[in-house]
């Protein structure tokens, strides 16, 4: 029988502190860009569907809070 000798792979380092910050401060708009067009308007569109508008009431529309009646 026959025996295999493996060889240990060099232990890898770690990335300097300033390559994982710049990592997070690319990360930064991308985030914002995500809230701006996907967190915000969902969390809207929650509160519309908790509310009622009354439209034609001319310019000021009147706003009541009214929960889950929306879906009952």
């Amino acid at each position: 029988m026959q025996q295999t000798h493996l060889q240990a792979l060099p232990a890898r380092r770690r990335a300097p502190r300033s390559r994982v910050r710049y990592g997070y401060l690319f990360s930064v708009p991308g985030l914002l860009v995500a809230g701006a067009l996907i967190i915000y308007p969902l969390f809207y569109g929650l509160y519309v569907s908790l509310t009622e508008w009354n439209w034609t009431s001319g310019r000021s529309t009147s706003m009541t809070f009214i929960g889950l009646a929306n879906y009952v």
